[in-house]
């Protein structure tokens, strides 16, 4: 099985852990770690900026954006190791996964 690990939950990690999450179903296990476990629509800010949307309405909890089997871990990365394919985080707690250097694998696929 693979194990593929996104670092932040924004807006581009969140479709990448869905749409892998959602191609490979049962052949990997998708986690995302994000510091904060809140989703922030950051173009939403230009809205609120001008009082025509409220701050709450632009922040979300990340659970709720997320495919049902993708893992969440709220917690900080603090360093990569490619090498050894490990992620640390603040915690001291290290995550082995199948670091990812593209995304060849999710293109031509249904």
């Amino acid at each position: 099985m693979k194990k593929i690990l996104v670092l932040g939950g924004g807006v581009g990690g969140t479709i990448v852990a869905n749409i892998a999450a959602r191609r490979l179903k049962e052949n990997a296990e998708v986690t995302v770690v994000d510091k904060s476990g809140k989703h922030v629509y950051q173009p939403g800010f230009v809205y609120v900026a001008f009082a025509e949307e409220r701050v709450n309405n632009i922040v979300k909890d990340e659970r709720s954006l997320l495919n049902k089997n993708v893992k969440l871990i709220t917690k900080e990365a603090v360093k990569i190791d490619p090498r050894d394919r490990k992620v640390l985080l603040a915690d001291g707690e290290t995550p082995r996964v199948r670091l990812l250097s593209d995304s060849d694998w999710f293109t031509n696929r249904s």
